[in-house]
């Protein structure tokens, strides 16, 4: 279960450098910066939590705390995604409908 865990990592970095690669021209120079750097994160994240997976209990310990850091860390960076766009709550009771 390790290696496959390990092959599914390496598939899916190989994968989205080849596309980033190879659909670099869509991107501006900021998204394709921003979009590597960001998967390169996650990917030594993932190889780290698989590593402390299959360390014994204290390694599974780790990884569930750091996967409720990661969704603490991500829904902050969501909740603050919208600063720079003031919405009325007429605006977001619209939106939600449709």
């Amino acid at each position: 279960m390790e290696k496959m865990m390990y092959g599914f990592g390496l598939f899916s970095f190989i994968a989205i450098m080849l596309h980033f690669w190879g659909y670099s021209h869509q991107y501006t120079q900021e998204m394709l910066v921003t979009g590597i750097v960001s998967f390169i994160i996650a990917g030594v994240l993932y190889f780290l939590f698989v590593f402390c997976y299959f360390r014994g209990g204290f390694g599974k310990k780790v990884v569930f705390w750091g996967l409720i850091a990661v969704i603490f860390l991500l829904l902050f960076l969501l909740g603050n995604g919208n600063d720079e766009k003031e919405h009325s709550s007429e605006d977001l009771i619209t939106s939600s409908f449709l």
